[in-house]
C-alpha cells in the first residue's frame, strides 16, 4: 500500500498520538476497570512503535546522507600512470614500419 508522502512521513507522530491518547484513557478509567489495562497496555505499544520507527527512519537518513557525502575511492597509482617519454619511443621502435604498394 502506497501512502502520499506528507502522510507516511506523520505516521511516527500520530503512532505517538494514540498512544499517548490511549495511556491517558486507561488512566483516566482508573485501574478498576479491567479495560482500562487494555487500553494502557496498547497506548504503551503505540508510543513505543511511533517512536522506534522515528529513530529508525532518522539513522537511516544520516547513513544515507553520509554515504552520499563520501567521495569515490581514488584511482591506484597503476591506473593513473602515464607512459613515459623513453616508454614512447621504445615503442614506436617496435612497430613494423608500413609497407607502401
Amino acid at each position: 500500500m502506497w501512502l502520499p508522502i506528507p502522510i507516511y512521513e506523520r505516521m511516527p507522530q500520530v503512532w505517538l498520538l494514540l498512544g499517548l491518547m490511549l495511556m491517558y484513557s486507561g488512566i483516566y478509567l482508573t485501574f478498576d476497570y479491567t479495560l482500562s489495562y487494555l487500553y494502557s497496555g496498547s497506548g504503551l505499544i503505540c508510543a513505543v512503535w511511533g517512536i522506534w520507527v522515528f529513530s529508525r527512519r532518522v539513522v537511516g537518513r544520516k547513513k544515507a546522507a553520509a554515504q552520499a557525502s563520501v567521495p569515490p575511492p581514488a584511482a591506484t597509482d597503476a591506473q593513473t600512470e602515464q607512459p613515459q617519454p623513453e616508454q614512447l619511443q621504445h615503442e614506436g621502435m617496435n612497430q613494423k614500419p608500413e609497407t607502401q604498394t
